[in-house]
Protein backbone atom coordinates (compact mmCIF):
# COMPACT_ATOMS: atom_id res chain seq x y z
CA UNK A 1 0.00 0.00 0.00
CA UNK A 2 2.98 2.29 0.53
CA UNK A 3 3.33 2.45 -3.82
CA UNK A 4 -0.41 3.16 -4.23
CA UNK A 5 -0.19 6.25 -1.19
CA UNK A 6 2.98 7.35 -2.07
CA UNK A 7 2.03 7.85 -5.45
CA UNK A 8 -1.05 9.28 -4.61
CA UNK A 9 0.34 11.87 -2.79
CA UNK A 10 2.83 12.86 -5.01
CA UNK A 11 0.88 12.99 -7.65
CA UNK A 12 -1.68 15.33 -5.99
CA UNK A 13 0.74 17.84 -4.88
CA UNK A 14 2.84 18.01 -7.85
CA UNK A 15 0.26 18.37 -10.47
CA UNK A 16 -0.47 22.28 -9.18
CA UNK A 17 2.99 23.59 -9.80
CA UNK A 18 2.81 21.33 -12.98
CA UNK A 19 -0.19 23.38 -13.90
CA UNK A 20 1.83 26.65 -13.28
CA UNK A 21 4.80 25.75 -15.15
CA UNK A 22 2.62 24.67 -18.52
CA UNK A 23 0.56 27.81 -18.51
CA UNK A 24 4.20 29.68 -18.13
CA UNK A 25 5.47 27.73 -21.28
CA UNK A 26 2.12 28.72 -22.74
CA UNK A 27 1.71 24.35 -22.78
CA UNK A 28 -2.02 25.17 -23.50
CA UNK A 29 -4.88 23.25 -25.22
CA UNK A 30 -6.72 25.83 -27.58
CA UNK A 31 -10.37 24.38 -28.33
CA UNK A 32 -11.56 24.07 -31.88
CA UNK A 33 -14.54 22.40 -33.90
CA UNK A 34 -13.34 19.23 -32.58
CA UNK A 35 -12.99 20.12 -29.08
CA UNK A 36 -14.98 18.99 -26.01
CA UNK A 37 -14.71 22.32 -24.07
CA UNK A 38 -14.84 25.37 -24.46
CA UNK A 39 -11.62 26.98 -22.26
CA UNK A 40 -8.53 27.11 -22.91
CA UNK A 41 -6.51 24.60 -20.31
CA UNK A 42 -3.17 23.83 -19.74
CA UNK A 43 -2.19 20.32 -21.48
CA UNK A 44 0.64 18.03 -20.14
CA UNK A 45 -0.46 17.14 -16.87
CA UNK A 46 0.68 13.72 -17.37
CA UNK A 47 4.34 14.64 -16.45
CA UNK A 48 2.98 15.17 -12.75
CA UNK A 49 0.40 11.71 -12.97
CA UNK A 50 3.76 9.97 -14.13
CA UNK A 51 6.24 11.67 -11.37
CA UNK A 52 3.71 9.93 -8.96
CA UNK A 53 3.80 6.86 -10.79
CA UNK A 54 7.62 6.78 -10.56
CA UNK A 55 7.72 7.86 -6.79
CA UNK A 56 5.79 4.70 -5.86
CA UNK A 57 7.41 2.22 -8.53
CA UNK A 58 10.42 3.52 -6.87
CA UNK A 59 9.70 3.05 -3.58
CA UNK A 60 8.42 -0.83 -3.69
CA UNK A 61 9.92 -1.84 -6.31
CA UNK A 62 12.96 -3.49 -4.46
CA UNK A 63 10.54 -5.40 -2.62
CA UNK A 64 8.71 -6.61 -5.91
CA UNK A 65 11.28 -7.40 -7.59
CA UNK A 66 12.68 -9.73 -4.88
CA UNK A 67 9.19 -11.47 -4.26
CA UNK A 68 8.12 -12.96 -7.55
CA UNK A 69 8.58 -16.51 -8.92
CA UNK A 70 6.77 -15.81 -12.30
CA UNK A 71 9.67 -13.74 -13.97
CA UNK A 72 13.35 -15.07 -15.08
CA UNK A 73 14.53 -11.28 -14.55
CA UNK A 74 12.43 -9.29 -12.96
CA UNK A 75 14.89 -6.57 -12.12
CA UNK A 76 14.96 -6.18 -16.06
CA UNK A 77 11.28 -6.65 -16.23
CA UNK A 78 10.99 -3.71 -14.20
CA UNK A 79 13.30 -1.54 -16.03
CA UNK A 80 11.84 -2.25 -19.42
CA UNK A 81 8.45 -0.77 -17.87
CA UNK A 82 10.18 2.25 -16.64
CA UNK A 83 11.84 2.69 -19.56
CA UNK A 84 8.93 2.17 -22.37
CA UNK A 85 6.64 4.59 -20.28
CA UNK A 86 9.78 7.27 -20.60
CA UNK A 87 10.23 6.42 -24.28
CA UNK A 88 6.23 6.58 -24.76
CA UNK A 89 5.68 9.58 -22.63
CA UNK A 90 8.67 11.45 -24.42
CA UNK A 91 7.19 10.75 -27.40
CA UNK A 92 4.05 11.99 -26.23
CA UNK A 93 5.51 15.42 -25.32
CA UNK A 94 7.43 16.22 -28.39
CA UNK A 95 3.78 15.76 -29.36
CA UNK A 96 2.65 18.37 -27.31
CA UNK A 97 5.01 20.85 -27.47
CA UNK A 98 5.94 20.43 -31.20
CA UNK A 99 2.98 18.57 -32.83
CA UNK A 100 3.53 15.82 -35.28
CA UNK A 101 2.45 14.54 -38.51
CA UNK A 102 -0.04 11.44 -38.19
CA UNK A 103 1.46 9.16 -39.85
CA UNK A 104 5.13 9.39 -38.12
CA UNK A 105 3.68 9.92 -34.85
CA UNK A 106 1.99 6.39 -35.84
CA UNK A 107 5.60 4.91 -37.16
CA UNK A 108 7.07 6.04 -34.08
CA UNK A 109 4.84 4.18 -31.48
CA UNK A 110 4.89 1.33 -34.18
CA UNK A 111 8.99 1.29 -33.21
CA UNK A 112 8.41 1.73 -29.86
CA UNK A 113 5.53 -0.74 -29.28
CA UNK A 114 8.45 -3.82 -31.18
CA UNK A 115 11.39 -2.99 -29.05
CA UNK A 116 9.09 -2.78 -25.70
CA UNK A 117 7.30 -5.76 -26.47
CA UNK A 118 10.80 -7.71 -27.36
CA UNK A 119 12.10 -6.59 -24.20
CA UNK A 120 9.19 -7.66 -22.38
CA UNK A 121 9.35 -11.08 -23.93
CA UNK A 122 12.85 -11.67 -23.24
CA UNK A 123 12.56 -10.69 -19.55
CA UNK A 124 9.23 -12.78 -19.17
CA UNK A 125 9.01 -16.38 -20.07
CA UNK A 126 6.88 -15.83 -23.35
CA UNK A 127 6.19 -18.90 -25.58
CA UNK A 128 6.12 -18.26 -29.01
CA UNK A 129 8.15 -15.59 -28.81
CA UNK A 130 8.28 -14.05 -31.92
CA UNK A 131 3.80 -14.80 -32.22
CA UNK A 132 4.00 -12.56 -29.21
CA UNK A 133 6.25 -10.34 -30.54
CA UNK A 134 3.91 -9.59 -33.22
CA UNK A 135 0.73 -9.54 -31.61
CA UNK A 136 2.18 -7.78 -28.43
CA UNK A 137 3.48 -4.86 -30.71
CA UNK A 138 -0.15 -4.06 -32.52
CA UNK A 139 -1.62 -4.63 -28.94
CA UNK A 140 0.32 -1.80 -27.65
CA UNK A 141 0.64 0.81 -30.42
CA UNK A 142 -3.53 0.33 -30.80
CA UNK A 143 -3.70 0.96 -27.40
CA UNK A 144 -1.71 3.70 -26.38
CA UNK A 145 -3.43 5.46 -29.65
CA UNK A 146 -7.27 4.45 -28.11
CA UNK A 147 -6.22 5.49 -25.06
CA UNK A 148 -5.16 9.03 -26.43
CA UNK A 149 -8.33 8.92 -28.67
CA UNK A 150 -10.55 8.61 -25.64
CA UNK A 151 -8.82 11.12 -23.37
CA UNK A 152 -11.06 14.04 -24.19
CA UNK A 153 -13.54 14.75 -21.72
CA UNK A 154 -13.10 15.68 -17.70
CA UNK A 155 -11.92 12.47 -15.20
CA UNK A 156 -12.46 9.77 -18.15
CA UNK A 157 -8.99 8.55 -18.58
CA UNK A 158 -7.92 9.46 -14.74
CA UNK A 159 -10.92 7.10 -13.95
CA UNK A 160 -10.18 4.32 -16.14
CA UNK A 161 -6.30 4.20 -15.39
CA UNK A 162 -7.40 3.99 -11.50
CA UNK A 163 -9.48 1.28 -12.56
CA UNK A 164 -7.15 -0.74 -14.45
CA UNK A 165 -4.45 0.00 -11.69
CA UNK A 166 -6.37 -1.45 -9.23
CA UNK A 167 -7.46 -4.26 -11.00
CA UNK A 168 -3.70 -5.28 -12.19
CA UNK A 169 -2.84 -4.91 -8.24
CA UNK A 170 -5.54 -6.75 -6.99
CA UNK A 171 -4.37 -9.84 -9.65
CA UNK A 172 -1.00 -9.64 -8.68
CA UNK A 173 -1.56 -9.59 -5.31
CA UNK A 174 -3.55 -12.64 -5.66
CA UNK A 175 -0.89 -14.16 -7.80
CA UNK A 176 2.24 -13.04 -5.53
CA UNK A 177 3.74 -11.00 -8.09
CA UNK A 178 5.20 -8.37 -6.31
CA UNK A 179 6.42 -6.30 -9.71
CA UNK A 180 3.07 -6.20 -11.18
CA UNK A 181 1.27 -5.49 -7.82
CA UNK A 182 4.13 -2.38 -7.14
CA UNK A 183 4.09 -1.14 -10.89
CA UNK A 184 -0.34 -1.08 -10.17
CA UNK A 185 -0.82 0.32 -7.29
CA UNK A 186 1.19 3.11 -8.67
CA UNK A 187 -0.42 3.51 -11.92
CA UNK A 188 -3.90 3.57 -9.64
CA UNK A 189 -2.47 5.81 -6.36
CA UNK A 190 -0.98 8.54 -9.39
CA UNK A 191 -4.64 8.31 -11.39
CA UNK A 192 -6.36 9.11 -8.24
CA UNK A 193 -4.35 11.70 -7.35
CA UNK A 194 -4.54 13.88 -10.60
CA UNK A 195 -8.19 12.94 -10.88
CA UNK A 196 -9.66 16.06 -8.58
CA UNK A 197 -7.33 18.83 -11.03
CA UNK A 198 -9.09 17.10 -14.23
CA UNK A 199 -13.00 16.71 -12.84
CA UNK A 200 -15.32 18.07 -12.10
CA UNK A 201 -13.71 21.44 -13.89
CA UNK A 202 -10.62 20.35 -15.66
CA UNK A 203 -7.62 23.01 -14.56
CA UNK A 204 -5.23 20.68 -16.82
CA UNK A 205 -5.38 18.16 -19.27
CA UNK A 206 -3.20 14.97 -19.39
CA UNK A 207 -1.77 15.62 -22.91
CA UNK A 208 -0.18 13.46 -25.44
CA UNK A 209 2.86 12.96 -22.48
CA UNK A 210 0.00 10.97 -20.00
CA UNK A 211 -2.39 9.41 -21.94
CA UNK A 212 1.16 7.99 -24.18
CA UNK A 213 2.98 6.77 -20.73
CA UNK A 214 -0.59 5.96 -19.20
CA UNK A 215 -1.92 4.16 -22.10
CA UNK A 216 1.92 1.89 -22.15
CA UNK A 217 1.60 1.25 -18.17
CA UNK A 218 -1.71 -0.54 -19.18
CA UNK A 219 -0.92 -2.24 -22.16
CA UNK A 220 2.33 -3.55 -20.74
CA UNK A 221 0.20 -4.74 -17.49
CA UNK A 222 -2.15 -6.66 -19.71
CA UNK A 223 0.21 -8.57 -21.61
CA UNK A 224 2.50 -9.53 -18.29
CA UNK A 225 -1.09 -10.48 -17.06
CA UNK A 226 -1.98 -12.61 -19.51
CA UNK A 227 1.60 -14.17 -20.02
CA UNK A 228 1.40 -14.67 -16.09
CA UNK A 229 -2.57 -16.20 -16.01
CA UNK A 230 -2.37 -17.63 -19.54
CA UNK A 231 -5.45 -16.03 -19.48
CA UNK A 232 -6.46 -12.96 -22.62
CA UNK A 233 -9.73 -11.84 -21.20
CA UNK A 234 -8.46 -10.80 -17.49
CA UNK A 235 -5.84 -9.00 -19.21
CA UNK A 236 -7.48 -6.84 -21.37
CA UNK A 237 -11.18 -6.51 -19.24
CA UNK A 238 -9.79 -3.08 -18.32
CA UNK A 239 -9.84 -2.18 -21.77
CA UNK A 240 -13.04 -3.39 -23.42
CA UNK A 241 -14.81 -0.14 -23.23
CA UNK A 242 -11.82 1.74 -24.72
CA UNK A 243 -11.22 -0.74 -27.29
CA UNK A 244 -14.98 -1.01 -28.34
CA UNK A 245 -15.43 3.22 -28.34
CA UNK A 246 -12.21 3.11 -30.72
CA UNK A 247 -12.91 0.19 -32.98
CA UNK A 248 -16.51 1.14 -33.66
CA UNK A 249 -15.96 4.58 -34.22
CA UNK A 250 -12.69 3.70 -37.01
CA UNK A 251 -14.92 1.21 -38.88
CA UNK A 252 -18.24 3.57 -38.90
CA UNK A 253 -15.55 6.55 -40.48
CA UNK A 254 -14.18 3.64 -42.76
CA UNK A 255 -17.98 3.26 -43.76
CA UNK A 256 -18.87 6.64 -44.45
CA UNK A 257 -15.30 7.17 -46.38
CA UNK A 258 -14.19 9.98 -43.44
CA UNK A 259 -10.12 9.92 -43.13
CA UNK A 260 -9.83 7.77 -40.09
CA UNK A 261 -6.27 9.66 -39.22
CA UNK A 262 -7.72 13.17 -38.77
CA UNK A 263 -9.05 14.12 -35.83
CA UNK A 264 -12.25 14.16 -35.06
CA UNK A 265 -14.95 13.95 -32.25
CA UNK A 266 -17.34 11.46 -33.69
CA UNK A 267 -16.97 8.93 -30.21
CA UNK A 268 -19.65 6.80 -28.20
CA UNK A 269 -18.74 9.31 -25.68
CA UNK A 270 -18.55 12.27 -27.51
CA UNK A 271 -21.82 11.70 -29.26
CA UNK A 272 -23.25 11.27 -25.82
CA UNK A 273 -22.12 14.97 -24.62
CA UNK A 274 -23.75 15.99 -28.18
CA UNK A 275 -26.94 14.63 -26.56
CA UNK A 276 -26.74 16.55 -23.55
CA UNK A 277 -25.20 14.36 -21.07
CA UNK A 278 -22.41 15.79 -18.96
CA UNK A 279 -18.84 15.66 -19.10
CA UNK A 280 -19.08 13.94 -16.33
CA UNK A 281 -21.90 11.63 -16.70
CA UNK A 282 -20.19 10.22 -20.39
CA UNK A 283 -17.50 9.90 -17.84
CA UNK A 284 -19.78 8.03 -14.98
CA UNK A 285 -20.95 5.32 -18.01
CA UNK A 286 -17.55 4.68 -19.02
CA UNK A 287 -16.32 4.23 -15.73
CA UNK A 288 -19.38 2.00 -14.28
CA UNK A 289 -19.13 -0.03 -17.13
CA UNK A 290 -15.38 -1.15 -16.74
CA UNK A 291 -16.35 -1.17 -13.05
CA UNK A 292 -19.21 -3.57 -14.05
CA UNK A 293 -17.03 -5.97 -16.40
CA UNK A 294 -14.52 -6.12 -14.47
CA UNK A 295 -16.48 -7.13 -10.95
CA UNK A 296 -17.93 -9.97 -13.45
CA UNK A 297 -14.59 -10.83 -14.45
CA UNK A 298 -12.95 -11.67 -10.89
CA UNK A 299 -16.42 -13.33 -9.54
CA UNK A 300 -17.26 -15.50 -12.81
CA UNK A 301 -15.25 -17.89 -14.85
CA UNK A 302 -14.47 -16.76 -17.99
CA UNK A 303 -16.73 -17.43 -20.55
CA UNK A 304 -19.88 -15.69 -19.01
CA UNK A 305 -17.21 -12.77 -18.02
CA UNK A 306 -16.71 -12.74 -21.26
CA UNK A 307 -20.21 -12.52 -22.39
CA UNK A 308 -21.20 -10.09 -19.64
CA UNK A 309 -18.28 -8.00 -21.09
CA UNK A 310 -19.12 -7.75 -24.85
CA UNK A 311 -23.01 -7.24 -23.62
CA UNK A 312 -21.41 -4.03 -21.76
CA UNK A 313 -19.61 -2.74 -24.85
CA UNK A 314 -22.81 -3.51 -27.10
CA UNK A 315 -25.10 -1.59 -24.64
CA UNK A 316 -22.41 1.14 -24.41
CA UNK A 317 -21.67 1.63 -28.20
CA UNK A 318 -25.76 1.60 -28.56
CA UNK A 319 -26.90 4.13 -26.22
CA UNK A 320 -26.55 7.12 -28.70
CA UNK A 321 -28.65 5.43 -30.87
CA UNK A 322 -31.38 4.98 -28.13
CA UNK A 323 -30.91 8.42 -26.96
CA UNK A 324 -31.00 10.06 -30.05
CA UNK A 325 -34.64 8.76 -30.34
CA UNK A 326 -35.94 10.12 -27.74
CA UNK A 327 -34.54 13.50 -28.55
CA UNK A 328 -35.44 13.41 -32.20
CA UNK A 329 -34.83 17.00 -32.82
CA UNK A 330 -30.81 16.86 -31.53
CA UNK A 331 -28.24 16.08 -34.34
CA UNK A 332 -25.39 13.59 -33.67
CA UNK A 333 -22.57 13.27 -35.83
Amino acid sequence: MVSFFSALLVSLVVTRPTIAMLTRRQVLDVPNARSSHVATVPRGGGLALLSGFAAGALLALPFGTRSTPHWDHPVALGLVLAVGTLCFAALGLRDDLLGMPAGLRLAAQLVLSVAAVAALAWAAPVPEWGWALTVGAIWVAGYVNAYNFMDCINGISAVVATLAGTWFCLLGARAHDGLVTACAASLAGASLGFLPWNAPRARVFLGDVGSYGVGFLIAALALLTVVREDNLWIGVAPAVLYVADTAWTLARRMVRGEPILQAHRTHVYQRLIDLGVSHLGSTAIVGAGTAAVLVASWLLPTAPAVLIGLAVALVYVALPHVLVRRAPGVVTR
